[in-house]
C-alpha cells in the first residue's frame, strides 16, 4: 500500500517513468527491498523520501513531497548530504527541483542548501526530461551534467577538515598521537550521533545535549581524560589505552582550544578554513566512508615513506563482493586477511557483509558475545604503519556498533585487537608473525606497497625464495609472499601497479611467467584507462589480480580479464561498469607463449591477438632489418653537465625534438652546441647523415610516432633516437620513416606499447624496433613526395597532406594484408580518440553506420538461407527511448526488403516491451549486449553509442550469435 505521498508527486514519478520500474520502492514498502543494506535500509528510514530508485543495491535516487518549513529543509539537507545518494528529485508546488545530493553549498552556514542542477515545471516532466528513468542511465545526458556533479563531496570536505587539525596538531604543537586523538573525538560523536546513552555527565542519549557536553569537555585536558579513561573502561578496546599521553608536554591548553575550535566548527581553525563537524551526521555517513577517508589522509603521507596507495570506497566495496560475496551465499563466517591493512577498508567492508549474514530479524546482533566472536575469528590484518592499525581499530569498532541497538548496549564491550587480529609489522616478518601463519584463511585481500623499495626484507625474501625482481618493486613480493598464508582454496586478491604486467624487463617476464605456471587466475580488472576517474589525484595505473596459488601447472587454466573504460557511471554513481567489449576468456598458455599480449588484452580482443601473431609470423621485425643491413642506432646526447668531453660536438647545430613531427623536419629549431662536458655523449657514429630520426614521445591525440627522414647534419638530445645508413639506403630509410609515422604503428603502439594508454604516453625503442617490417618502393617515394610537400612549412606555405597520408596508411596496410581491417580502424577511430578525450564524449551511430553494421550478418546469413529457399529481414532501430538501437535479424518466406530503418518505438509500449527494454536499463552498469532470439528470428540491443556499432563489433556480435546457437543446439 503506497502512503506519505502526494498524488502530484506520485504523478511526477509517473511522468519521468519510473512507476513500472522494479527498481522503484515507495518508502511505505521499504522492506520490500531485499538488495538494500541494514545500514542504508536505516539510513532511508531516517531521511524518509516518499521513494527510492535503487541501483545495484544502493538508493541512487531519491524522491521527496514539497517541504515548505526553511528549518525542516536545513535538517534534511543535512542528511541527504551525509547520506551521498547522488540524485534528488523535490516536488515544489508546479516544478520539480533537482539537486546533487553528494554535494553542499556551505557559503552560508545557516543557509546550508544541496547542490542545485535543475528545475522543470510539471506540466514540461515527461520520460524525455532530464533525470527521467531513461536518462539516469544515459551516458549522453549525464555528460551535460558533469560539472553539476564534479563539485567536492561530503569526504572531501572532511578529508580537508581532518587533514587540517591533525597537520596543525602534528606540525605546530608536535602531538605524536595526533590521529588517535582525532579518531578518539570522531568516536565519540559516532556514539553521540547514534543516541546511545553513555553512561557519562551529560552524555544521556539526547543528541543535541551530548554535543554540548563533549564541547564543555573538549577545552579541559582533564576532564577530556577522564572522559577517555571512562570510555575505556566502559566498553574495552584499544582505542582509549592511553599509557602515558596525557603527561605529554605537547598537550598544551592551545591544543584543547583547537580541538574544542574543531568540535564547534563556528571559528576558523586556520586561514579560511572552518570546520564542518556539526554538520556531520556519524549515525548516517557510511562507516566504510569515514575509513576512506583516513586511507587518503594515510596515503598521502606513506606513497612515500611506505610505499602505500589509498584504495577508493568502492573499488573495495567491488574486490569484497567478487570474493566474498559468492562465498557468503553457502557460508555465514570465513576468514579473510589483509596483509597491508591501511585504514581496514577492506576488512571493514569484509566485517560488514560477514556480519550482515548474521544478524538478527531486526537487524542487529543482539547476543554480545557472537558480535565480537564474528570479528575475532574472522578479521586479520598487517601494517608496519602504527597509525594505520589504530584507524583500522577505530573503524572496525564503528562497524561492530553501527550492528548494536543504541538502546541495548549493557554490558558490550569491544574486543582487544592488537596483537591478537591486528599487527603493526612487516609482512615479511615471520617470527612477528608466527601466530598469524597457522590460521587457515579463505580470502587474502589488499592494496599492497608500491614501487622500489631497495632494502628490506621483501628483498631479502625474494633473493632465498628465488623470486625474479625488477628494482626491488615491492608488491610483485606480496604478490610472491601471500602463499605462505593460504591454500590451494584460498582467493588473493590485491591491487597491484599495471606495469606489472607490461614491463618488458627481463625479470618482470620471468615472474609473469612464474604467475602463470603457479598460480590460477581468476580474474584481473585492468583499471589503467580509468586511473583518472577513480584515483582522483593519483594519475595511479593500477590492475585488481585474483587469483589462486596451486601447486599444478596453470596454463590450461581460462581466465577472466576485464579492461574497463572510462564512462559517467564512474563519476556520478561511484559504479563499476562494465562493457561487454571488456570482458576477455583467455587461457593461461597464451600470455605464457605469448608475452606481448598481456598489453593486447587491455585494449583488444582475440582478433587482434590473431592479428599481431600473423604479423610476427610473417613478416621480419624492424631489429631485423636494421642487422640484416647493418644500419646503425642509438639515442641522443644528455647535455647536462658531466664529465665526458665533447669537444667533436662544438659548433654543430643541435636540434630540439619539436624539430621533428609527422614526415616533417625542420633544422631551423636549433642553437649552436658549445659545451665542454656533458653527462651522455651517445654513439658518435649516428651523428652522421643520412638518418631517419624518430622522437620518443608521440603524438598523444592519435598515438602515431613522429618520425622523419633527413640529410642534414645535426646533433640532437636524448629525446631523439636515429636509425643511420648510408646514402645508398635512402630508399630502405625512407620506408622506415614511413612504416614509423603510420596508422598501423600507431595501432600497435597501443596493443604492444607497454606504456601506451597505461602510464606515460612515450615509447620505447626496444619495443619499436619488435615491430613488423616491410619494403616497397611505393611507400619511400610516397613518404619522400610527403616531405618535400611538408618543406614548404619551412617557407611559409602551408600544403595538406591529410589525404597524402591516409594514402600512405592504406599502401602500408596493404602491404601487410591489412586492407580495411575493421579492428585496427576501430582501435585508430575509435578506441585512441576515447582514450585520449580530456572530457568524455559521445557520437550517436546513424543509420547509414548501423547499415554498414549490418553487412557481415547480410553476407552470412543471405548465403545460408539461400540453400534453404528462405530470406532474410533486417530491422534497425537507430534511437529507441534516446539510448538504445536495436539490430533485428528474421528469417522470412517471401522475399522482402533487405534492410529497414525503423526511426521510432518509443510509443509502442508492446515492442519496446518486447525488446525488453525496462529489464536493460536497469541493468546499465553491466552494459553487456543483449542477445535475444524468438521462432524466426533474434535481436541485438545495445546503447546508440557509434562505438558499439562500428563494423568491427559485427564480427564479434555474429560470432557471439553463432556460440550461441551452437550451445543451444549441443544443450538439446
Amino acid at each position: 500500500m503506497v502512503n506519505r505521498i502526494s498524488n502530484t508527486t506520485q504523478m511526477i514519478i509517473k511522468k519521468l517513468g519510473y512507476h513500472n520500474s522494479k527498481n522503484l520502492y515507495y518508502f511505505a514498502n521499504i522492506n520490500m527491498c531485499k538488495d538494500l543494506s541494514f545500514h542504508d535500509k536505516k539510513v532511508l528510514n531516517e531521511i524518509k523520501p516518499c521513494a527510492f530508485f535503487v541501483v545495484n543495491g544502493k538508493p541512487k535516487v531519491l524522491f521527496f513531497d514539497y517541504i515548505s518549513e526553511n528549518d525542516s529543509k536545513q535538517k534534511l539537507y543535512k542528511k541527504i548530504w551525509n547520506a551521498q545518494i547522488p540524485i534528488i528529485i523535490f516536488n515544489d508546488y508546479d516544478s520539480i527541483k533537482v539537486f546533487n545530493g553528494n554535494s553542499m553549498d556551505l557559503s552560508e552556514l545557516d543557509n546550508i542548501r544541496l547542490q542545485f542542477v535543475l528545475e522543470e515545471e510539471h506540466k514540461k516532466c515527461s520520460e524525455a526530461s532530464p533525470f527521467s528513468y531513461w536518462n539516469i542511465t544515459n551516458e549522453q545526458f549525464l555528460r551535460e551534467y558533469q560539472i553539476a556533479f564534479s563539485k567536492d563531496t561530503l569526504n572531501q570536505v572532511m578529508i580537508k577538515n581532518i587533514k587540517c587539525i591533525t597537520e596543525k596538531l602534528k606540525k605546530q604543537y608536535r602531538v605524536k598521537f595526533a590521529t588517535k586523538l582525532i579518531l578518539r573525538l570522531i568516536f565519540i560523536r559516532f556514539l553521540i550521533d547514534r543516541g546511545i546513552d553513555i553512561g557519562y555527565d551529560g552524555f544521556n542519549g539526547d543528541i543535541k545535549e551530548s554535543q554540548e557536553a563533549l564541547l564543555k569537555l573538549a577545552n579541559n585536558k582533564r576532564k577530556l581524560y577522564s572522559f577517555f579513561s571512562y570510555l575505556k573502561n566502559k566498553f574495552n578496546g584499544n582505542l582509549f589505552e592511553l599509557e602515558d599521553e596525557v603527561y605529554d608536554e605537547a598537550l598544551n591548553d592551545e591544543v584543547f582550544e583547537l580541538l574544542k575550535c574543531f568540535l564547534s566548527g563556528n571559528q576558523e581553525m586556520e586561514s579560511g578554513q572552518l570546520s564542518f563537524l556539526p554538520l556531520y551526521d556519524f549515525n548516517i555517513i557510511p562507516i566504510e566512508l569515514i575509513s576512506n577517508i583516513y586511507e587518503v589522509l594515510l596515503g598521502e603521507k606513506a606513497q612515500d615513506d611506505d610505499k602505500a596507495f589509498y584504495t577508493p570506497e568502492y573499488l573495495a566495496d567491488y574486490i569484497v563482493k567478487e570474493s566474498l560475496g559468492t562465498f557468503l551465499t553457502k557460508d555465514s563466517q570465513c576468514k579473510v586477511l589483509d596483509p597491508s591493512c591501511g585504514s581496514g577498508i577492506f576488512l571493514v567492508e569484509s566485517l560488514q557483509l560477514i556480519i550482515s549474514k548474521n544478524v538478527d530479524d531486526n537487524g542487529y546482533i543482539k547476543d554480545n558475545d557472537k558480535l565480537c566472536q564474528l570479528i575475532e575469528s574472522n578479521i586479520y590484518g598487517v601494517d608496519s604503519n602504527p597509525e594505520a592499525i589504530d584507524v583500522t581499530i577505530f573503524s572496525l569498532y564503528l562497524t561492530l556498533f553501527d550492528y548494536k541497538d543504541p538502546k541495548s548496549l549493557d554490558d558490550f564491550r569491544l574486543p582487544n585487537l592488537k596483537n591478537k587480529n591486528l599487527w603493526v609489522s612487516d609482512f615479511f616478518d615471520d617470527e612477528k608473525l608466527i601466530a598469524l601463519k597457522k590460521i587457515k584463511f579463505q580470502f587474502i585481500l589488499g592494496n599492497p606497497p608500491w614501487g622500489s623499495v631497495k632494502e628490506g626484507l621483501h628483498s631479502q625474501y625474494c633473493d632465498e625464495n628465488k623470486i625474479p625482481q625488477y628494482r626491488q618493486e615491492i608488491s610483485r613480493s606480496f604478490i610472491a609472499k601471500v602463499k605462505e598464508y593460504s591454500n590451494e582454496d584460498t582467493i588473493c586478491c590485491l591491487i597491484v601497479p599495471s606495469k606489472l604486467f607490461y614491463n618488458q624487463k627481463k625479470p618482470a617476464i620471468e615472474f609473469r611467467k612464474l604467475l602463470l605456471l603457479k598460480c590460477k587466475i581468476l580474474q584481473i580488472v585492468e583499471l589503467s584507462s580509468v586511473r583518472s576517474l577513480i584515483f582522483k589525484k593519483a594519475d595511479a595505473p593500477a590492475a585488481i589480480l585474483m587469483f589462486k596459488n596451486s601447486t599444478e601447472n596453470c596454463l590450461s587454466h581460462k581466465m577472466l580479464h576485464l579492461s574497463l573504460k572510462p564512462n559517467m557511471f564512474f563519476k556520478i554513481y561511484h559504479v563499476i561498469a562494465i562493457e561487454k567489449t571488456d570482458i576477455k576468456n583467455i587461457q593461461q598458455d597464451i600470455l605464457y607463449r605469448y608475452d606481448w599480449a598481456w598489453k593486447t588484452c587491455v585494449y583488444g580482443n582475440s582478433w587482434d591477438i590473431d592479428i599481431i601473431t600473423m604479423l610476427k609470423r610473417k613478416f621480419p621485425k624492424i631489429e631485423d632489418v636494421i642487422n640484416k643491413n647493418k644500419l646503425k642506432t642509438g639515442a641522443g646526447i644528455t647535455d647536462t653537465n658531466g664529465k665526458y668531453d665533447a669537444k667533436d660536438y662544438i659548433g654543430k647545430n643541435m636540434i630540439e625534438s619539436t624539430a621533428i613531427d609527422t614526415l616533417y623536419f625542420n633544422s631551423s629549431n636549433s642553437s649552436i652546441f658549445n659545451k665542454r662536458k656533458i653527462y651522455r655523449l651517445g654513439k658518435k657514429e649516428i651523428f652522421s647523415p643520412p638518418y631517419c630520426l624518430l622522437r620518443k614521445g608521440p603524438n598523444c591525440k592519435n598515438y602515431r610516432l613522429r618520425a622523419a627522414y633527413t640529410e642534414e647534419d645535426v646533433i640532437f638530445k636524448e629525446a631523439i633516437s636515429a636509425i643511420k645508413g648510408d646514402k645508398s639506403q635512402k630508399d630502405l630509410l625512407l620506408n622506415i620513416t614511413g612504416m614509423f609515422n603510420s596508422s598501423l604503428y600507431a595501432y600497435l603502439n597501443l596493443m604492444l606499447g607497454s606504456s601506451m594508454g597505461i602510464e606515460r604516453e612515450q615509447v620505447f625503442m626496444k619495443e619499436v624496433y619488435e615491430y613488423p617490417f616491410a619494403y616497397d618502393e611505393g611507400i619511400s617515394s610516397k613518404v619522400e613526395a610527403i616531405q618535400k610537400k611538408n618543406s614548404n612549412l619551412k617557407n611559409g606555405f602551408y600544403q595538406d597532406i591529410s589525404q597524402d597520408i591516409s594514402q600512405l596508411d592504406q599502401m602500408i596496410l596493404d602491404k601487410f594484408g591489412l586492407k580495411e581491417d575493421p579492428f585496427i580502424d576501430y582501435a585508430i577511430n575509435v578506441q585512441i580518440p576515447l582514450l585520449n578525450s580530456k572530457k568524455l564524449t559521445f557520437r550517436e551511430v546513424t543509420a547509414e553506420e548501423l547499415k554498414d553494421y549490418s553487412k557481415v550478418f547480410v553476407d552470412y546469413w543471405k548465403k545460408l538461407m539461400a540453400e534453404q529457399n528462405k530470406f532474410i529481414k533486417i530491422s534497425l532501430y537507430p534511437k529507441v527511448v534516446g539510448k538504445f538501437a536495436i539490430f533485428e535479424l528474421q528469417i522470412c518466406d517471401q522475399e522482402e526488403k533487405e534492410i529497414t530503418i525503423i526511426d521510432t518505438i518509443d510509443s509502442n509500449k508492446e515492442i519496446l516491451s518486447r525488446f525488453l527494454i525496462n529489464k536493460i536499463n536497469e541493468q546499465f552498469y553491466k552494459l553487456k549486449d543483449v542477445l535475444y532470439f524468438e521462432n524466426n528470428s533474434f535481436f541485438i540491443i545495445k546503447s546508440n553509442e557509434y562505438k558499439n556499432w562500428h563494423a568491427a563489433m559485427s564480427h564479434i556480435d555474429q560470432s557471439m550469435v553463432l556460440e550461441t546457437i551452437i550451445s543451444d543446439d549441443s544443450e538439446e
